[in-house]
């Protein structure tokens, strides 16, 4: 039998990693180790899309995949790429006057780290619904 548990541990590790490296690339002294901080995230980034995707496909019936799989691109898409970088602005803009554009933009960019630190939380939360062998229950998958 195989740990079930993986999917959503695959996910939250990934998200562990990220954190660092996402900081890294809002605080780095330097610009290699910008680079460095970027690429990191950027790889680590691309680890986590089909974990989620599977995740997500797992857990509904066979005929509704094609839509949960949509609204969940829809939905990550929306609140990364679109309110993400508002975000930042926002945050950057606040603290533009006591610290300046330079490290206000930094301060700004280490929202992502947080929002990747507080999305881990239901993977864990998720952890219930296994039992001790690391196989979910049949009723934490299918109503």
């Amino acid at each position: 039998m195989k740990d079930e548990r993986w999917i959503l541990l695959l996910p939250a590790l990934v998200n562990i990693i990220t954190i660092p490296a996402g900081v890294l690339y809002a605080l780095a002294p330097t610009f290699p180790l910008m680079i460095l901080g970027g690429i990191g995230g950027s790889f680590t980034i691309a680890f986590r899309v089909a974990p989620y995707l599977a995740l997500t496909l797992e857990m509904v019936p066979a005929n509704y995949r094609g839509m949960a799989a949509a609204a969940t691109v829809i939905a990550s898409t929306v609140v990364g790429q679109a309110l993400g970088p508002l975000a930042v602005g926002m945050i950057s803009d606040y603290f533009t006057p006591s610290v300046g554009p330079v490290l206000a933009l930094r301060y700004g960019m280490l929202f992502a780290p947080i929002t990747l630190a507080l999305g881990i939380i239901p993977f864990f939360m998720a952890m219930r619904d296994f039992d001790k062998n690391g196989l979910k229950a049949s009723s934490a998958v299918h109503p």
